[in-house]
């Protein structure tokens, strides 16, 4: 028998049908019974009309796993107004899902557009807006100076938070610009937050042939041939990660016709999320582990070129391929993740005196700003060692 609460037990059976305040799902029917409606049985159909942060979390559909969550204008935009975006009622209908797609169109990758997307239904929040309608006034420069205190002040976010939140509303702005909702930039004004960002955190050589010198020990101690397969695909996903500096979702993303070996040569198609190429090189450690895991690949309908062992050979996820790496840190007893590895791939290329626009390239940065991080990193190791003498 399910306990429930006096609040439960009044809100589930005092309450009307239509009531929004009645809960949903578990407590929707009295404790005393199962617990799911029963299918045979008509079911009263929902007709309240919720409001307010809670009713869009209500409205909001779940993605499935590694999918990006679609918004869609029947969620946001208030069903009551037919006007325009330059209607004169000061109101613009919050239609995510055309921004949503607008962001696309800018071949922004899906992690960009589902985190702007989540930046700008969190400000609406913030700012009180409800019934999906989002005033024109919202955004303004006074509306985002008290947003950036109250996160910086009320909930302790980094300036790197705010500064992303303030790249969304940025973007936000300039789609309301291009739409015709809105002529000026209400928000021009406003800047950045300086970062003090530390260096990136690398490896050194010592910590890599120890990871190396695992996944050989995982291989070699295999008992079953389940075991040999995972212990074959681990290491060529560490090889891969950690001689060519490729990104955790670049590496899932891989399918078995971006992968070009030879005796003497290979090479990585590299795919990036916001739909650009790279062909990355590989070397002979990278290309002989990858190769020892493509001949004993189990045949299945999936492309990818990493799969699950088991789960019908689907494509790794990007949670399933940091845990497989985390895993060898842990044999390794090396604190290792995959960004770390690809900061490590640039630092040892700056290090053995390559070009900065090589290792750019090479990493797939538009921004040579991004790879500048790791000079004056090795520029703080040289005067550490000055200061020794």
């Amino acid at each position: 028998m399910i306990r429930t609460s006096a609040w439960q037990r009044y809100h589930t059976t005092c309450l009307p049908v239509n009531d929004p305040h009645r809960p949903m799902g578990r407590f929707s029917i009295p404790s005393i019974g199962p617990t799911r409606p029963n299918p045979s049985v008509e079911q009263p159909e929902r007709t309240g009309e919720t409001s307010g942060p809670l009713a869009a979390q209500i409205r909001r559909k779940r993605a499935p796993t590694g999918k990006t969550m679609r918004y869609t204008d029947a969620y946001f935009s208030d069903p009551s107004s037919n006007s325009s975006p330059n209607g004169g009622s000061g109101v613009l209908p919050i239609t995510l899902g055309r921004y949503q797609k607008w962001l696309e169109e800018q071949n922004k990758s899906p992690f960009t557009v589902r985190g702007y997307v989540r930046d700008i239904e969190q400000f609406r929040r913030w700012s009180g807006s409800s019934n999906g309608s989002f005033p024109v006034d919202a955004i303004s420069e006074g509306k985002v100076r008290i947003y950036r205190a109250y996160l910086l002040k009320e909930r302790n976010a980094k300036p790197r938070t705010f500064n992303r939140k303030l790249a969304a509303l940025r973007s936000f702005v300039e789609w309301l610009q291009e739409s015709g909702a809105i002529d000026q930039d209400p928000i021009r004004e406003i800047n950045m937050i300086r970062e003090e960002r530390g260096a990136p955190r690398c490896i050194t050589n010592k910590e890599i042939k120890a990871l190396e010198k695992a996944t050989n020990s995982m291989v070699g101690k295999a008992s079953n041939n389940h075991d040999l397969l995972l212990a074959i695909r681990d290491r060529a996903l560490l090889y891969t990660l950690a001689n060519t500096g490729v990104r955790l979702a670049e590496v899932c993303a891989l399918d078995m016709s971006d992968v070009q070996i030879s005796a003497v040569k290979g090479s990585l198609r590299i795919r990036n999320l916001s739909l650009s190429k790279r062909v990355v090189p590989l070397n002979e450690q990278a290309r002989k582990a990858l190769k020892g895991w493509v001949d004993v690949r189990p045949e299945t309908q999936s492309q990818a070129v990493f799969i699950a062992v088991r789960s019908g050979g689907s494509r790794l996820s990007r949670r399933a391929v940091q845990c497989r790496i985390s895993k060898i840190g842990q044999a390794a007893n090396v604190n290792i993740t995959a960004h770390v590895l690809r900061h490590t791939v640039a630092r040892r290329l700056l290090d053995a005196g390559e070009e900065l626009e090589t290792v750019a390239r090479l990493l797939g940065h538009r921004d040579l700003n991004s790879t500048r991080q790791y000079i004056s990193d090795i520029e703080n190791d040289l005067e550490k060692a000055v200061n020794l003498l």
